[in-house]
């Protein structure tokens, strides 16, 4: 019996699977060829390893990328010698039994780490969630529209309501990882929105000019009635991203006042008004 027909019988005669002239035809090569006998006892040590209870340890990061650079290069060395049977292949299919039996052990200690509810679920039957998402909520003005853009975890919740009130215009579940839609406040008049999350915290604070115009140059307020003001009277969305959007103060503009003047007026009660390129001015405290 050569070399390559004694492989392929190799896991029948450790599981005492062999009898007859087959059995004593390879009991004879193992007696006669030491290198076939140095290979089937390197089998069998696998074959132990892979009997023995598998201990919970972490999977490594890069687990997947030493198991298929080992896999591809035990591939390789197969190639480089006369093709056998299947189990001629002995090697690289228990280096990729092995690849399992760690990949099930460190799948299994994630899970056991992360048995609360903000843990993973890996191993079998489990599934393993991407990355988390950098939160972003955002208006862009798009084609004479303003559009809220989100992106953030798959399932995320947020509410699109009137500032200051609980008059929900749009909700919002992320099924993706982003998602936008039109801010359409059915309303003629300037309305302040704001964006919240499912626990209740603000992230955005805007100011949509409605389809009716009016000139409110002079007044006083909160900061949130001068943007309102300011969009009214201009026509322009504006971003409001100050801590406290109800602190008192007063404007005193001009209709002739361009951007720029607009920005310098502000400036006296410590907020700077800039402008992007898509038209939306983002109003903040002076130095941010």
């Amino acid at each position: 019996m050569n070399i390559n027909k004694a492989r392929d019988f190799f896991s029948a005669y450790y599981e005492g699977e062999l009898g007859g002239g087959i059995k004593e035809a390879f009991e004879r090569s193992l007696t006669t060829d030491p290198a076939l006998k140095a290979e089937y006892e390197e089998f069998v040590e696998i074959m132990k390893m892979l009997e023995e209870p598998v201990e919970e340890v972490p999977a490594p990061h890069d687990l997947h990328d030493k198991i298929m650079a080992r896999l591809d290069h035990e591939s390789w060395q197969e190639k480089q010698t006369v093709k056998a049977g299947f189990f001629g292949n002995w090697k690289l299919a228990f280096v990729g039994a092995l690849a399992l039996v760690a990949i099930v052990a460190g799948g299994l200690s994630v899970v056991n780490r992360g048995s609360g509810s903000d843990g993973l679920e890996a191993g079998l039957g489990g599934q393993i969630p991407s990355a988390n998402v950098t939160e972003k909520v955002d208006v862009v003005a798009l084609d004479g529209k303003l559009v809220l853009n989100l992106e953030a975890n798959a399932g995320s919740k947020y509410q699109l309501r009137t500032y200051g009130s609980t008059d929900v215009i749009e909700e919002v579940s992320l099924k993706g990882t982003s998602f936008e839609t039109e801010i359409n406040t059915k309303s003629p008049e300037t309305v302040a929105l704001e964006v919240i999350n499912a626990k209740g915290e603000p992230k955005l604070l805007m100011v949509h000019p409605g389809t009716q115009s009016e000139s409110l140059l002079v007044g006083e307020g909160s900061i949130v009635d001068c943007a309102k003001a300011i969009a009214t009277t201009f026509r322009t969305p504006i971003l409001i991203r100050v801590p406290d959007p109800e602190q008192h103060m007063s404007w005193n503009f001009e209709a002739t006042d361009d951007f720029n003047i607009r920005s310098t007026k502000l400036a006296a009660s410590k907020l700077s008004l800039s402008l992007r390129e898509d038209g939306v001015s983002i109003l903040t405290p002076t130095g941010s």
